[in-house]
């Protein structure tokens, strides 16, 4: 813990600076614990979505059309998480801004995001009308 030297005339300017410390420092706690929360959003949607995939590829029900439904409603569960997480974060980051930290573009991690689901639901189509 930081020691606060008392002095004759500055004794009240380092307690000052001390809460200023204190409040940029859990300012910046707050900004990892929002990082922290989009990781675990993003952490749970990947894992649905290779759920989904597993499905695809190793479980097999009597009617075929089954395990194809499932896979896809998995699938879009984990993008939906993954885009809840996203915009979770983005609401929730400019109440916590510390030092101007940079930010992703939305548009980029839109498209990111648009582009790794299209390239996923193909590969889930192409495998279940080729299987």
């Amino acid at each position: 813990m930081i020691e606060v030297e008392r002095s004759e005339s500055g004794g009240a300017e380092n307690r000052e600076q001390l809460m200023d410390d204190r409040t940029r420092w859990a300012a910046a706690r707050t900004r990892l614990a929002q990082e922290r929360t989009f990781n675990a959003w993003l952490r749970s949607g990947l894992g649905l979505m290779a759920f989904s995939i597993a499905i695809a590829r190793y479980i097999t029900f009597d009617p075929s059309w089954l395990s194809d439904l499932m896979s896809i409603l998995f699938f879009l569960i984990g993008a939906l998480m993954i885009v809840l997480g996203y915009r979770t974060y983005q609401i929730s980051l400019p109440l916590f801004d510390t030092e101007g930290g940079s930010k992703i573009p939305t548009w980029l991690a839109g498209t990111v995001v648009v582009l790794i689901i299209l390239l996923i639901a193909l590969l889930l189509l192409f495998n279940a009308a080729y299987s």
